[in-house]
């Protein structure tokens, strides 16, 4: 610890403070803001917050859930550093600050010491074990969806993209178009930057097909925690810095009515004790068995699943036809419309593109039901439905839940769900996530009066 510390402080000697940052059950940060003198400290003893810290909404309500907060007197648990995340995050009004990801678990408990059972990079974390205990090491590479907004809003609250390189129509459609990256050349540096500083392995962005929509990348990892820990930490990056940009980032699923939304993308492989591809065995994708029950396993739990990869109401608005947007569990070869994609590789790279999260889901919930649903599929041997072909984004499955309601109740009712995440975390997510869905209904919008006056 001291050489670490030591060298960043001697790289960065402006930093007068740091924040260490938890990943909460929506995938927001939180946290507290220190002086950097307080790491050395912190690093040995740990920082006390309580364990509440995970559930709170995306409006940053504490929902109560399962009678944790008022009804146990919102106790403290000890929280460690994940020493490797310690870098640089941009400030606007400051010098730049510091930042460390923290997180409680039982491979850092202390007589005394709350274990916390609903974090959820903990849940993360047990799916890479069960993976393990079948000599199979999960890769995987996360991808990001975002749109670039004008810091005030237009009329009736509706966002305003930043401007494209056809400044006669703000909605300009820009997919792949560089002039649009070039108009945004400093902010993108910024977050490569930063990202170096994280030690964030980004791989590349793009424009999207909405206006002012991007994409940014992170190369893969045979380290599931950390790609989910740089995923989490990169949507906060890209946040601050188009703050500093005078932008506004979100990774809101469907922030406009005609385009297409945020997704988050996962591209899964699997390795053997060998660091080999599994998949690649077999020029047909058919005759490889882990791939045949993987995707099974995935098309099997997909709805299960929906209230994790789906956690809110405006993340159901996303799907939608020809919108590139999954609306059922096909699969396909090198096809954008399917739910599982096979990209186009070389057999030693074959892998599953997962493209049914919404891009502002938790990224340690969302792999973790990926990972359950590969363990499902190869330890039950579940077989995939025939690969299709054409445009699979027209019908829907009647058996994915269509909004977070029905995604929730077949969560809670999932046998499934409640073998592989655990009954009390099952019931505390449902629980939490109801509480912020009804939060969110007790509003009545302009919409409902120009409906129903």
């Amino acid at each position: 610890m001291t050489d670490i510390y030591t060298s960043f402080t001697q790289n960065f000697p402006n930093i007068q403070e740091i924040d260490y940052v938890f990943i909460d059950m929506s995938g927001k940060i939180k946290g507290k803001r220190s002086p950097i003198s307080s790491l050395k400290k912190i690093h040995t003893h740990g920082i006390n917050i309580p364990q509440t810290v995970y559930l709170i909404d995306v409006t940053g309500t504490q929902t109560e859930a399962g009678g944790y907060g008022f009804d146990d007197g919102d106790p403290d648990a000890i929280a460690y550093p994940l020493i490797e995340t310690l870098g640089c995050t941009p400030s606007k009004c400051t010098t730049d600050r510091a930042q460390l990801l923290m997180h409680i678990n039982h491979s850092y408990a202390k007589t005394g010491h709350i274990d916390c059972f609903f974090e959820p990079r903990l849940i993360l974390k047990q799916q890479i074990d069960k993976l393990k205990s079948l000599g199979l090491i999960p890769c995987v590479a996360y991808e990001l969806e975002f749109n670039l907004l004008k810091p005030q809003n237009g009329e009736n609250g509706v966002p305003i993209p930043i401007m494209h390189s056809n400044p006669a129509n703000i909605y300009f459609n820009g997919v792949y178009d560089l002039s649009s990256l070039d108009l945004i050349e400093r902010f993108i540096q910024d977050v490569n930057k930063y990202a170096k500083s994280q030690n964030l392995d980004i791989d590349s962005a793009v424009t999207e097909y909405a206006p002012g929509q991007y994409e940014i990348n992170l190369n893969h990892q045979d380290d599931c925690l950390k790609a989910a820990d740089n995923a989490a930490l990169l949507r906060n990056l890209i946040n601050k810095t188009a703050y500093c940009h005078d932008m506004v980032a979100t990774f809101m699923p469907k922030p406009f009515k005609e385009f297409s939304g945020n997704g988050m993308h996962l591209h899964v492989s699997l390795k053997n004790t060998k660091g080999e591809n599994v998949f690649a065995a077999g020029e047909n994708l058919t005759e490889n068995t882990y791939m045949r029950h993987v995707l099974g396993g995935m098309q099997n739990l997909m709805a299960d699943s929906m209230a994790f990869f789906s956690p809110h109401a405006n993340a159901f608005r996303r799907y939608a036809k020809n919108m590139f947007v999954p609306l059922n569990t096909l699969w396909a070869e090198n096809n954008r419309s399917a739910a599982l994609r096979i990209p186009i590789s070389t057999v030693a790279n074959r892998r599953i593109e997962h493209r049914c999260a919404s891009a502002d889901a938790n990224p340690y919930l969302v792999g973790a039901a990926i990972l359950a649903a590969i363990y499902h599929g190869i330890t039950h041997e579940i077989e995939p439905t025939p690969v299709s072909k054409g445009n699979l984004s027209c019908n829907r499955n009647p058996q994915i839940p269509t909004s977070i309601y029905s995604a929730l109740e077949r969560l809670q009712n999932s046998t499934h769900s409640k073998v592989a995440y655990g009954e009390d975390f099952i019931n505390t997510y449902v629980a939490h996530k109801t509480a912020e869905n009804e939060h969110f209904l007790s509003y009545i919008t302009p919409l409902e009066y120009s409906f129903f006056l």
